[in-house]
C-alpha cells in the first residue's frame, strides 16, 4: 500500500499556512519509521520548532544573541564558580569557533547532571537549543539557495535499527527528497569527514521519528569517497564497507509531484511553524 507523509506549516499568526506532501518509498523499513511516526503522532508529542537551515533562515545577530542567552541558561544551574560552558558567542563566529562550542555540547549533554531524572527542565532544554543554534548558524556558511528543515519531536522514543537496516544509507542525496533524521548525539563519519572534525565520529545506531526535508541539491556522494574511506582508516581505524558506520542518510521519500525549491524557499521563509504531521 502507498503511503503519504504531510507536513504542515504556518506563519507566527497561524494566519496563512503550506504544506509539502511526500510519497513514502516501498519497503519494510519505511513501514516501520511510519509506525514508529503514528506512535508520536498518538502520543500528541510536541513538535520542535525552528530547525531551519541555510542562509535564507539565519539571522546572524538573532541567532548569536539567542544562542549567547541559552548558554547563560545553561550556566545559572552550575556549581558556584565554575561554568558549564566555558565559550562564548561573538559576532562573525568562525566554523572552528561553532565546533568548539559543539564539543562543549557533546561534552555536557550524556553527564548525570544533565540526564538524570531531576536534572532541571530548563537547564536541559537550554543545552539542546544552544546545539541547534550552532548548526543553525552554520548556515550563514552555507551555499545560497540551499537548505533544509528537520521535523522532530519533543521527547521521541529511540528505536533499534535491524541488520538489514544499515544497507539503505547512502551518501548520494536528492533535490526534494526526505530523509532519516540523524537524531544521535555527535557527529556523523560522513560529516566528520567533510568538516574534518576533531573528536570521534559516531555511526548512527538508532532512529527516532525525525525526518529531514532536503533542499541542497544532488549528489552522489562518490567524488571524495576515497579520501573519506582514508581519513576514516588513518584517523578513526573506521571501515568505510562497514554496514554500520552507517554513511549517510536513509532515504524515505519524494516530494509528491513537480515542485520548484526556490518558491518553497519563500514558503518557508514566510510560514516558519511546523503546525503538524500527517500520514495519508
Amino acid at each position: 500500500m502507498a503511503y503519504q507523509v504531510r507536513y504542515n506549516f504556518r506563519d507566527l499568526d497561524s494566519t496563512s499556512k503550506f504544506s509539502l506532501t511526500y510519497d513514502v518509498f516501498e519497503g519494510d523499513f519505511r513501514e516501520r519509521w511510519l509506525q514508529v511516526l503514528q506512535y508520536e503522532l498518538n502520543r500528541n508529542q510536541k513538535i520542535r520548532q525552528d530547525h531551519f537551515y541555510g542562509q535564507r533562515f539565519t539571522n546572524e545577530k538573532n541567532i548569536r544573541e539567542e544562542m549567547q542567552r541559552n548558554i547563560d541558561i545553561v550556566n545559572s544551574f552550575a556549581p558556584k564558580g565554575e561554568p558549564w560552558i566555558k565559550g562564548s558567542t561573538y559576532p562573525d563566529m568562525t566554523h572552528e569557533d561553532l565546533m568548539k562550542l559543539h564539543e562543549e555540547f557533546e561534552f555536557l549533554s550524556p553527564r548525570p547532571e544533565f540526564t538524570s531524572r531531576s536534572a532541571p527542565h530548563e537547564m536541559v532544554e537550554a543545552l539542546i537549543y544552544v546545539n541547534v543554534l550552532i548548526h543553525r548558524y552554520e548556515g550563514i556558511y552555507a551555499e545560497p539557495g540551499k537548505f533544509h528543515v528537520d521535523a522532530l519531536f519533543m521527547d521521541p522514543t529511540n528505536w533499534a535499527f535491524e541488520e538489514s537496516d544499515y544497507q539503505l544509507f547512502t551518501l548520494e542525496q536528492k533535490q526534494g527528497w526526505l530523509y532519516l533524521d540523524y537524531g544521535v548525539t555527535g557527529v556523523p563519519p560522513a560529516v566528520a569527514f567533510w568538516q574534518k572534525v576533531e573528536q570521534r565520529p559516531v555511526p548512527q545506531y538508532n532512529y527516532k521519528a525525525g525526518a529531514k526535508l532536503f533542499f541542497w541539491g544532488d549528489s552522489s556522494g562518490d567524488s571524495q569517497k576515497d579520501q573519506m574511506a582514508t581519513w576514516l582508516k588513518e584517523k578513526w581505524d573506521m571501515d568505510i564497507f562497514d554496514p554500520k558506520l552507517a554513511l549517510g542518510y536513509i532515504p524515505l521519500g519524494k516530494i509528491h509531484g513537480d515542485f520548484d525549491s526556490r518558491e518553497i524557499a519563500d514558503q518557508l521563509e514566510r510560514h516558519n511553524q511546523i503546525e503538524s504531521i500527517e500520514i495519508l
